[in-house]
C-alpha cells in the first residue's frame, strides 16, 4: 500500500480489492506452508474453502506475480 510510484499504490489497492472479491469474507485455508528466506515470513499455497486457488486467481487478474524466492521486481513503470 506504500509503493514508490503511483503505479504500485494503485495496484496495491486493486490487490486487496481483488483479494477480499475472492474471500467474500469467508476462511481460507492454507497448505504446503514453509518458512520463508525472511525471518518470521511464511510463504504458503491458499485457497479459498471452494477450493480456488487465490494466488492463481490474483495473478490471472494481473494483480500479483509468482513469487520463486528472488528479489522482487518493482511494479513502477508497468
Amino acid at each position: 500500500m506504500n509503493g514508490t510510484c503511483s503505479s504500485e499504490r494503485r495496484l496495491a489497492r486493486s490487490a486487496r480489492q481483488a483479494l477480499i472479491e475472492l474471500v467474500e469474507g469467508g476462511a481460507i485455508r492454507l497448505y504446503d506452508i514453509r518458512n520463508g528466506k525472511y525471518a518470521g515470513r511464511v510463504v504458503a499455497r491458499v485457497t479459498a474453502l471452494d477450493g480456488a486457488d487465490i494466488g492463481v486467481a490474483l495473478i490471472a487478474r494481473g494483480v500479483a506475480r509468482r513469487y520463486d524466492g528472488s528479489r522482487r521486481a518493482g511494479w513502477c513503470g508497468t
